[in-house]
C-alpha cells in the first residue's frame, strides 16, 4: 500500500494488477497468433489491441500505462512486431512461495534475516518513492506552487473561469486546503489544473445557483408585500395612498 500505484487512479492499479495475475509463474510456452512463444517466469506476451479489449480503452491510453510502469520500474518492453512482451521486475523477489517466506518453516536465524530484509526494502520504498521529489505524489504539495509561478497557467484560469486573477488565487489556495483535507492525490501538474478548473467550475455553478434562489426568495417576497399594499410604489410620496386597499 505504500507504493504509489495504491494512491494513483483505480483503472491503472488494475491494470497493474491484470498484468500480476497474467504473467506466467513458471517458464512455459503459449500460442500468440500464429506463433508459439517461450514465456519466462513472470513475463506474459500481448498486444496494444489486445490490451485495449482486455482494459475497455484506447491505444494512448495502453501506452502511456505501460510507459509509466516501465519509467518506475515496474516492467520491461520487449516489442516484436505484432506483440509485445512484458516482463515483470522482481517478481520473483516478492512472489516467493509460502515455504521460502514462512517464518515457522525456517531456523530463527534466517527469519531475522529476511525481517531485516523487509524492513530495510520498506525504508527504501519509503526514502525512493513515497518522499521522492521527483516522484508525482512526492511533488504533489510542489503542484500549487507551480501553478502559482505559471503566467500563461494563470492567464488560462482567468479565461476559462471569467474571473480576475486575485480571484485565480484566491480560488487556488480554497483548493489547496480542499486537497489537504481530502488527501487528494494528482499524477502530474496537467492533472492537477484540470482538476483544479473543474472543482473551481463546480463552485461557481453552486455559488450561483444558491444566488438565484435568495434572490428569487427576495422579488417573491416583495411582489407579497406589493400585493398586500394594493400598489408597486414606494412609501415616500402621495401616490403611494393613492389607490384603496
Amino acid at each position: 500500500m505504500e507504493h504509489w500505484i495504491w494512491n494513483t487512479s483505480s483503472q491503472r492499479l488494475k491494470r497493474w494488477i491484470y498484468i500480476l495475475f497474467c504473467v506466467a509463474w513458471q517458464e512455459k510456452v503459449v500460442g500468440f497468433g500464429d506463433k508459439e512463444v517461450t514465456l519466462k517466469r513472470g513475463q506474459m506476451v500481448t498486444s496494444v489491441r489486445r490490451l485495449m479489449g482486455m482494459w475497455n480503452t484506447n491505444s494512448t491510453t495502453v501506452r502511456n500505462t505501460l510507459d509509466a510502469f516501465v519509467e518506475h520500474g515496474m516492467i520491461e518492453l520487449k516489442k516484436e512486431p505484432n506483440m509485445t512482451i512484458i516482463t515483470v521486475l522482481n517478481y520473483d523477489k516478492y512472489q516467493q512461495s509460502i515455504e521460502e517466506v514462512s517464518f515457522a518453516a525456517m531456523p530463527p536465524p534466517q527469519a531475522q534475516a529476511w525481517e531485516q530484509e523487509w524492513v530495510h526494502n520498506k525504508q527504501y520504498i519509503k526514502n525512493n518513492i513515497i518522499n521522492n521529489p521527483s516522484h508525482p505524489i512526492g511533488r504533489e504539495k510542489d503542484y500549487f506552487e507551480e501553478f502559482k509561478k505559471s503566467d500563461i497557467t494563470i492567464e488560462y484560469a482567468m479565461k476559462e473561469l471569467h474571473i480576475s486573477k486575485d480571484e485565480v488565487f484566491e480560488w487556488l489556495e480554497k483548493f489547496r486546503q480542499y486537497n489537504t483535507f481530502a488527501e487528494k492525490q494528482h499524477r502530474d501538474l496537467s492533472d492537477f489544473k484540470l482538476h483544479f478548473l473543474g472543482w473551481v467550475r463546480t463552485k461557481q455553478e453552486h455559488e450561483n445557483g444558491t444566488n438565484s434562489k435568495k434572490q428569487g426568495r427576495s422579488e417573491n417576497a416583495k411582489d407579497k408585500y406589493s400585493a398586500r399594499r394594493g400598489t408597486d410604489a414606494g412609501d415616500k410620496s402621495e401616490k403611494d395612498y393613492d389607490t384603496s386597499f
